[in-house]
């Protein structure tokens, strides 16, 4: 609630937290309830529309997106198997391969989000060899 993100801003944060592994319910409820029942959405439903407005909004959007976050947990979505998908050394991200920018050091492939996350690892490549390789072996 105490995030100020309008509408157009609560996507690209639901995307990342996607991204990062957080189910579809959660998401979609995120999606729902942020624009409506953020601080500086609250100040201007209260001072246009009057308290009792401002709590009906805040306790029925916050009703409706625990509704859309249910049914969204209820959704079955295609995850990506583990082949297909390979964790960003730098940043930590999920990424998928055949879209990430790829470096082979060592006789490994790693892959990256971004090219600023490639530019990061080829600059101090043993930094974040270790990190890379206990990330990786957490997760088998």
């Amino acid at each position: 609630m105490i995030l100020p993100i309008c509408c157009v801003g609560s996507l690209p944060v639901a995307i990342s937290f996607h991204k990062k592994g957080a189910r579809l319910g959660p998401v979609l409820a995120f999606l729902v309830a942020t624009p409506a029942t953020s601080v500086t959405a609250l100040i201007v439903t209260y001072r246009l529309l009057g308290v009792s407005f401002t709590v009906y909004i805040f306790f029925s959007v916050t009703l409706m997106g625990v509704i859309i976050g249910s049914i969204g947990n209820l959704l079955k979505v295609r995850q990506k198997s583990k082949d297909e998908t390979a964790v960003d050394p730098v940043c930590g991200m999920n990424v998928v391969k055949k879209n990430a920018n790829k470096i082979g050091y060592k006789d490994k492939n790693y892959y990256f989000c971004s090219p600023h996350c490639a530019q990061v690892f080829t600059d101090e490549p043993e930094k974040y060899f270790v990190a890379a390789d206990f990330s990786l072996r957490k997760i088998i």
